[in-house]
């Protein structure tokens, strides 16, 4: 500031050094369908990036999962024998409880269960932009048009620094969504992509596929394979879920049971039906690695720093691998002689469990 005398000036220097403002890492923005989009109030959020802390408020806002009603069956199987004293009665000798679960059935739409799995891996905020509601059929399948619509509408945010699209497999437009989401990814070089590798043929088949589907801004992108099965429970609806119920007496004869054709609902035995929800609960749910992926990353980042690359770091809810992934594999799937296009391998080793072994 100029005092009075001419040609003289004071400048003042602060003896206070300046501060940088702590801007989040690791916060990942989730493309996809869900059973709603709308807040408590009822304003739409489809299309809008809506930032959520919590499972309770992706619920909120967005619903829970397509119920696995179609894809779920439960059979009971019972030994029996007739009573010599009153032949029209019986005696269970022995019951067996099933459930099984035909994946070919299975529903396409797999947000709500990625968000879970998501938090489960130490995930925070995160962004969802809900492209669309689910079939209330329990049918169809995730549009390339409404996933790239519902990505575009990320780049006028700027806290997202990852980009998770979990359906992006069962669109069967994959590599189309990824390159997009690459593109965007290379414009505002402010986030990354994580994609999915898809599991189907086997490992070499399945690498092939992948690494001649992608083409241009690789460095903005990290792939991971296998997908894995987890702990993560299939959501279904009593009054859909259908028993198959079957007796055998020891002279071999076959007959139904008294809770054949009848749902879970409609079963009035309480100890029967606990123990096949019990069942149906240990069924193990199928995911791509992308959702834990995002969670490590963003532990990572809060614990360690971004400074830290999120590999050898264990993964959380999951039962097995989909594919065992050995040394040799591995070092093929980490080097890429011909286009340098990695992939991630997740491993289970003895005594450590099941662990991130890749950060390219």
């Amino acid at each position: 500031m100029p005092n009075n005398i001419p040609k003289v000036y004071i400048e003042e220097h602060s003896t206070i050094p300046p501060t940088v403002a702590g801007v989040e890492t690791g916060v990942p923005a989730f493309v996809g369908y869900t059973e709603k989009h709308a807040t408590a109030a009822g304003v739409s959020l489809l299309n809008k990036p809506t930032k959520i802390e919590s499972m309770h408020e992706y619920v909120q806002c967005f619903g829970e999962a397509q119920p696995e009603n179609k894809s779920i069956r439960v059979l009971i199987q019972d030994v029996v024998k007739k009573i010599l004293v009153d032949p029209s009665k019986e005696a269970l000798i022995s019951r067996t409880i099933q459930a099984q679960f035909d994946a070919a059935k299975r529903s396409k739409f797999n947000l709500y269960y990625a968000l879970q799995w998501y938090f489960i891996n130490g995930g925070g905020s995160c962004y969802i932009v809900s492209v669309g509601t689910t079939p209330a059929n329990g049918t169809g399948k995730p549009m390339k048009s409404r996933l790239l619509k519902g990505l575009k509408a990320l780049e006028q945010e700027d806290e997202p620094t990852i980009l998770v699209i979990p359906e992006a497999l069962n669109s069967g437009y994959a590599a189309e969504i990824y390159q997009a989401a690459l593109a965007q990814a290379a414009k505002l070089r402010d986030r990354m992509v994580i994609i999915d590798v898809k599991q189907s043929s086997g490992v070499e088949d399945d690498l092939s596929a992948f690494r001649s589907s992608l083409q241009d801004n690789l460095m903005y992108g990290a792939a991971y394979y296998p997908h894995l099965d987890t702990l993560i429970q299939f959501q279904y609806q009593d009054h859909a879920i259908r028993i198959e119920h079957k007796k055998q007496e020891q002279a071999g004869v076959s007959k139904r049971g008294e809770f054949d054709r009848k749902t879970l609902k409609t079963i009035t035995d309480h100890g029967v039906q606990s123990a096949i929800k019990a069942q149906i609960d240990q069924l193990p749910l199928q995911l791509p690695p992308s959702p834990a992926m995002a969670g490590i990353w963003a532990r990572v980042d809060a614990a360690r720093g971004v400074w830290k690359a999120p590999a050898n770091e264990s993964v959380a809810s999951v039962i097995r691998l989909g594919i065992l992934i050995d040394d040799n594999t591995a070092a093929t799937m980490n080097i890429d002689a011909i286009g340098g296009k990695s992939v991630n391998a997740i491993r289970s080793f003895t005594g450590r469990g099941i662990l991130v072994w890749g950060a390219r």
